[in-house]
């Protein structure tokens, strides 16, 4: 039996070990009013026992949707997630939040402990990681339209030295040759000059609650009448219902439309024709949503896949300036993800888009 001295002593250690975990510890109530805080909170945020949660720490006047101690309360587990608390000196911190529920001897949940660690400077480089890679993003632009603007001088070029050399000799032949390659040219760089325009500009971000399945679907239905002509057969391949999450619906489905139509282009071009197909999925695994389009085209070689986001390039010939591929990896890293292809010649492609829930965009 524990004495009262050892159960003060106890009791004691307890208190300093309480005050003393290097992160923000608060214990909630049923009605969300905070019971107990431990000395760090006490240092970093005004008096708050009695007040509700949300109101005193998130500045709201109802319990948010993504409360992960209300999450706790429902089903007596352990939960995390990410809010930004702002201290008694206005200052906004950012913290990952784990909640863990007190259970009484019922086995019901009584009370939620809330534990808060700062990673302010942890999402700070992850923010400045991700600009570099917007920087890097604009750098290879630069360097693809250098390049462009370099092919199509050059064949420019070419045509003039046909269309001189001639008229020099009176050779229509020739003047014509050069006609033909400055007449497809001249198109060539109002196409180009008119998608780089449109590409730069862009879209300003317009970040709303959307679901990534209803995404897939609409890109699977724009797509159908044409891949069911080509004899392609293209199926949405989407299991789960994934959670709504915040990201520009009309970019993502561009970035879908383009990896779509790029992948029946592929289908369209194997010599497997009659046997292609397509599959468009999105799931989430470990708080990542992937959207993954696989079609057993054409497929690509070393050398094309280590092009394919860079330069332009563009494997359709006149008929393409490079530029959708390039606009996809630009959308995706402004919603702080990845783009991803797997590829071999003959056996097709396979293009994965990963967005992280915690690096997507927030909502205004």
């Amino acid at each position: 039996m524990v004495s009262k001295s050892e159960l003060n002593f106890y009791k004691k250690e307890y208190q300093r070990l309480f005050d003393q975990v290097p992160c923000c510890i608060l214990v909630i109530d049923k009605n969300f009013k905070i019971v107990r805080t431990n000395k760090q909170f006490k240092d970093m945020f005004e008096p708050v026992i009695g007040k509700y949660c949300y109101k005193s720490l998130k500045g709201r006047d109802s319990q948010c949707s993504d409360c992960t101690a209300r999450a706790s309360f429902d089903d007596g587990k352990m939960h995390t997630g990410h809010h930004v608390w702002k201290t008694s000196k206005g200052k906004e911190i950012y913290f990952q939040i784990t909640t863990v529920p007190l259970e009484s001897e019922s086995g019901v949940p009584e009370f939620v402990m809330e534990m808060a660690v700062d990673i302010t400077k942890t999402r700070q480089l992850e923010e400045e990681k991700l600009e570099a890679e917007r920087l890097a993003a604009v750098g290879q632009t630069v360097a693809g339209l250098a390049h462009g603007v370099k092919n199509l001088i050059t064949s420019l070029e070419g045509g003039m030295y046909l269309l001189s050399s001639g008229m020099k000799k009176s050779n229509i032949d020739r003047i014509a040759k050069g006609m033909d390659i400055l007449d497809r040219n001249v198109i060539r760089v109002s196409t180009f000059v008119k998608e780089f325009l449109n590409f730069s500009k862009g879209r300003s971000i317009s970040v709303s609650k959307c679901d990534p399945g209803k995404i897939v679907k609409e890109v699977v239905l724009a797509y159908e009448t044409q891949a069911a002509q080509l004899d392609i057969t293209l199926e949405n391949k989407t299991k789960d219902k994934i959670t709504l999450a915040p990201m520009d619906y009309e970019n993502i489905l561009e970035c879908l439309t383009n990896l779509v139509g790029n992948a029946i282009d592929a289908c369209r071009m194997s010599e497997n024709r009659g046997q292609c197909f397509v599959h468009v999925k999105v799931y989430e695994d470990d708080d990542v949503i992937s959207f993954k389009v696989t079609d057993n085209g054409c497929g690509m070689d070393y050398e094309v896949k280590n092009k394919v986001f860079t330069n332009f390039f563009t494997t359709k010939g006149n008929g393409g300036t490079g530029l959708g591929l390039l606009t996809t990896k630009k959308i995706i890293q402004e919603h702080g993800g990845t783009i991803k292809l797997k590829s071999e010649p003959g056996k097709g492609s396979t293009f994965k888009i990963s967005l992280p829930r915690k690096r997507l965009p927030k909502l205004k």
